[in-house]
């Protein structure tokens, strides 16, 4: 029996490996976890220097309500702008 185009393909993508995925220089890795984590670090640090001089718990509320509405902003328009592509 002669073999069909789909074995031969599958024979094909057997032989050729996947290429490994390239990994980052340390220094890009070390740049970017700094870019995430530094702003987190601040925040954690001005918090408590700020509590009773100006900061207070009608502050955090806003901010973390501020921080919900815009968060769910950009995902549903996100999601949106996605099914909007997906549909035609």
């Amino acid at each position: 029996m002669a073999p069909t185009a789909t074995d031969i393909t599958d024979r094909n993508r057997a032989d050729t490996a996947a290429p490994a995925p390239e990994r980052r220089p340390v220094v890009a890795a070390a740049a970017l976890w700094g870019s995430v984590l530094a702003p987190f670090a601040a925040l954690t640090a001005a918090v408590p220097m700020a509590w009773g001089r100006g900061l207070c718990w009608a502050d955090v509320v806003i901010a973390a309500g501020a921080y919900a509405i815009t968060g769910l902003g950009v995902t549903s328009s996100a999601a949106c702008t996605a099914r909007r592509r997906n549909s035609g």
